[in-house]
């Protein structure tokens, strides 16, 4: 039998997944569950942050062209939002296994490293107009052309 790795999910069988002993992950390496926690929440598109100024522009412009299609794909958000929010709860709450006691926190490289990530998520969720305005004429151009 193969020794369990922490880092990779535990495939029990061909359909179930174990992600239980990452639970180390909020106790151990706080710095670690927080910085996933915002990319996660960034990915769910929380305000503020960059994933939901794609969502707010794409579902603006949907809505008066096909707003079944568009009622229709909230109900894909919503799925999204429940699957994010388990593996939140799977991964970061529990009890620590007794092997991973010892599992150390991000290094202050690996910090220094996702940290222009992170800002660019906190940038780009708080003011937008710094991509839209350079993106915007060129989307204007190609929509000119094309017939709705």
């Amino acid at each position: 039998m193969q020794a369990s790795n922490p880092t990779t999910p535990n495939f029990t069988s061909a359909r179930a997944v174990s992600y239980t002993h990452l639970d180390v992950y909020k106790r151990q390496a706080p710095v670690f569950a927080g910085l996933m926690g915002i990319a996660l929440f960034s990915s769910l598109g929380l305000p503020g942050l960059n994933g939901f100024v794609g969502e707010f522009l794409i579902f603006r412009g949907v809505f008066p062209l096909a707003w079944v299609a568009a009622t229709v794909s909230i109900l894909g958000l919503l799925v999204t939002a429940a699957v994010i929010l388990k593996v939140i709860q799977k991964v970061f709450t529990g009890p620590v296994p007794e092997h991973l006691a010892g599992f150390p926190d991000m290094q202050h490289g690996e910090r220094l490293a996702l940290a222009p990530v992170i800002g660019l998520m906190l940038i780009i969720g708080l003011v937008p107009q710094l991509i839209v305005d350079s993106v915007n004429p060129t989307v204007v151009n190609l929509l000119a052309h094309w017939r709705f």
